[in-house]
C-alpha cells in the first residue's frame, strides 16, 4: 500500500508536467479545447500537488518558530481545503487514480484544524471521517482509518476523557495491524495507546507497551529519528510515573538524542520539550543543579522562539520553580510556581493527573516560606487528587504520602504522619509484587 500511495502521489504531478509539454501544441490546434483541457488538469492533479506541498508546510512547521508556525499550518490548512473540495469532483468519476489519496488529505485536514488549536472543529471532522470509513468497509482505508482513530485518541487524552482515549487508541493500533503496514506505523500507535495507558494509571502496560512501540523502529533509520523520539519521550514518562526515575531519564536523554539528530541540531519546540523532561526526572532524583540547567535550557528556546503562554510553558515553570525551591531560591520559586498554577488553570484539563504534582510542589513552597494554612490546603489537595486521579494503588500517590508525613512529622503530628507510611508502603509493597509476578 505505500508503494501505491507514492506511485499514485507521483500522478499528478507527472500528468502535470506532460499536459505543459503538449500544450502548446494543443493550443495551435484549438484554443477553447485547450482551455477546457486545463480546467480538467487543474482539477484532477491539483489535489496531489496542494496535499504534498501542504505536507512539507506541516513538517516545516514542527520545528518552526512561533510566528512561522502559525503561517505554515495556516497555509497548509488553506491548501489542504481546498484539495478536499477538488477532491470530490475527482470522485465523480470511478476509479479515478487522482482521487487515490483522498481520504488522506481529509486526515491531514483534521490534523491541521488539530495543530492549530482547533480542537472543537478537529474532533467533529475526524470522528465524521472515521464514520465514513468504518461504513465503507474497504482494507484500503485501514492506514487513513487508524490515523483518524489514533487523532481522536489524542484529543480526548488532551481533553482529560482517558477512557475514551484508550479506547480510540486501541482501535487504531487494530486497525492499522489489520493493515499489515510496516512496523513504523504500527510503533506511532503504540506510543499513543503508551500515553493513554499511563494516564490511566496502567503503568506496568504502559511501559510494555512503550517498549514495544521503540521495538518497532530501525534503530539505523535516521528518517525514523523523530518518531523513535517520541516513543521514547512515552516510555519515559511512564517509567517516572511508575517511579523508576533512572530508567526515565536515560529514556529521556535518548529521546533528545534523536530529536536533536532530526532536527539538525536546531532549537524548536520539540527540544525544549525534551529539555523540559529531562529536567523532571531529574528533580524526582533531587538533582535540582542540573535540572536548573535543563529548565532553563527550555526557557531560552521557548522565548528565542516566540513560544508564549501555554501549557508547555506552565510545566516548565513547574520545573523552574521545583529547582529552585530545592535550592533554597524561595522568592523565585514562588514567583514560578504561582505563575505555573496560574497558566495551568487555563490549559490543563480538569481531570489531568499531574494536579496532584502541582499541588504538592505548592505545600512544599509554603512549607518553606513557613505559611502552614496554605501548606496543609494544597497537601490536602495534593492527596485528593492524587486518589481520584491517579488512583489509591499508584506510585506516585505513595510518594506524595511520604512528602506530606514528612510535613506532619515536623509539625508535630506524628501519629498522622505515620497513617501516611503505611499507606506509601502498602502500595510501594503491592507494587513490587506485582512487578514479581510478571
Amino acid at each position: 500500500m505505500k508503494e501505491s500511495a507514492i506511485g499514485a502521489s507521483l500522478i499528478g504531478f507527472i500528468s502535470l508536467g506532460i499536459w505543459l509539454v503538449i500544450r502548446p501544441a494543443i493550443h495551435a490546434l484549438s484554443a477553447p479545447a485547450c482551455y477546457m483541457l486545463d480546467v480538467i488538469m487543474v482539477v484532477s492533479s491539483a489535489p496531489t500537488i496542494l496535499g504534498f506541498c501542504s505536507e512539507i508546510l506541516l513538517f516545516i512547521g514542527l520545528s518552526s518558530p512561533s510566528n512561522m508556525q502559525r503561517l505554515c499550518y495556516t497555509t497548509g490548512m488553506v491548501a489542504t481545503q481546498l484539495a478536499v473540495v477538488m477532491d470530490r469532483l475527482n470522485l465523480l468519476i470511478p476509479g479515478n487514480a487522482f482521487a487515490y489519496s483522498s481520504n488522506s488529505r481529509k486526515v491531514l485536514l483534521g490534523s491541521f484544524y488539530s495543530v492549530l488549536e482547533q480542537k472543537g472543529k478537529a474532533k467533529k471532522h475526524f470522528v465524521s471521517l472515521a464514520k465514513d470509513l468504518k461504513s465503507a468497509k474497504d482494507p484500503a482505508v485501514y492506514r487513513d482509518l487508524s490515523n483518524c482513530l489514533m487523532f481522536l485518541s489524542e484529543l480526548a487524552q488532551g481533553e482529560g476523557n482517558y477512557k475514551e482515549a484508550k479506547s480510540f487508541a486501541e482501535q487504531s493500533l487494530e486497525t492499522i495491524r489489520k493493515a499489515a503496514v510496516d512496523k513504523a506505523s504500527e510503533g506511532a500507535m503504540l506510543t499513543d495507546l503508551c500515553a493513554t495507558y499511563m494516564k490511566q494509571g496502567l503503568l506496568e502496560e504502559a511501559i510494555s507497551i512503550g517498549k514495544s512501540a521503540v521495538e518497532c523502529y530501525d534503530m539505523n533509520d535516521a528518517a525514523q529519528d523523530q518518531l523513535k523520539a517520541i516513543a521514547y519521550n512515552n516510555l519515559s514518562l511512564a517509567y517516572c510515573e511508575a517511579g523508576e526515575y533512572i530508567e526515565a531519564l536515560n529514556c529521556s536523554r535518548r529521546s533528545m538524542k534523536l530529536k536533536q539528530a532530526a532536527s539538525t541540531n536546531k532549537p524548536n519546540l520539540s527540544i525544549a520539550v525534551a529539555h523540559i523532561n529531562i529536567a523532571d526526572h531529574l528533580l524526582f532524583l533531587e538533582r535540582y543543579d542540573s535540572a536548573l540547567d535543563e529548565a532553563n535550557k527550555a526557557l531560552t528556546i521557548l522565548d528565542t522562539q516566540g513560544f508564549g503562554d501555554s501549557l508547555i510553558r506552565a510545566t516548565l515553570l513547574q520545573n523552574l520553580g521545583h529547582a529552585q525551591l530545592g535550592l533554597g531560591n524561595l522568592e523565585e520559586a514562588k514567583s514560578n510556581l504561582t505563575k505555573a498554577a496560574s497558566s495551568k488553570a487555563k490549559f490543563m484539563a480538569a481531570k489531568d493527573p499531574e494536579w496532584a504534582q502541582l499541588n504538592l510542589d505548592l505545600a512544599r513552597l509554603y512549607v518553606a516560606l513557613n505559611d502552614k494554612s496554605n501548606a496543609d490546603s494544597h497537601f490536602a489537595k495534593a492527596v485528593d487528587y492524587g486518589d481520584r486521579l491517579l488512583g489509591k494503588n499508584h506510585p506516585k500517590l505513595a510518594y506524595i504520602y511520604r512528602e506530606y508525613a514528612k510535613y506532619l512529622e515536623q509539625t508535630h503530628r506524628e501519629s498522622q504522619a505515620e497513617v501516611l507510611r503505611v499507606k506509601a508502603k502498602e502500595i510501594e509493597d503491592a507494587r513490587a509484587k506485582l512487578k514479581r509476578d510478571k
